[in-house]
């Protein structure tokens, strides 16, 4: 059960610190697509992450392993498929963004720009 909350927990974790990194950095004012988007984004590249640490819970061939492995992906999609403008849509333009330019510079294009690169 420990793992399972640690996905949960982590991902929220994730979303949560890039509000307050994005707040403490002076991103002030942003469009709810995009500061949503942008942690959505880290959310979902936290629960990529997971798989590459080294936690052995999700390592091998067990049962609960493979549980995990189909949970973490469970989560991703549902951040993917999300519907709303500012989670579903928000995390699609922004997760796009990233892939394109790398999330340093789509930060400091949103900094200096206030939106998303295209």
């Amino acid at each position: 059960m420990l793992s399972v909350n640690r996905l949960a927990i982590g991902s929220t974790l994730a979303h949560e610190l890039m509000h307050a990194w994005m707040r403490v950095q002076g991103y002030r004012g942003l469009a709810l697509n995009i500061a949503e988007g942008l942690s959505q984004v880290m959310a979902h590249k936290w629960l990529e992450w997971q798989s590459f640490t080294g936690d052995d819970y999700m390592k091998g061939t067990s049962e609960k392993a493979q549980f995990l492995r189909n949970l973490k992906e469970f989560m991703k999609d549902g951040i993917e498929r999300r519907y709303s403008e500012a989670y579903g849509h928000g995390f699609r333009e922004a997760k796009w963004a990233v892939e394109r330019y790398g999330l340093i510079y789509t930060l400091k294009h949103i900094a200096r720009k206030g939106k998303l690169p295209e």
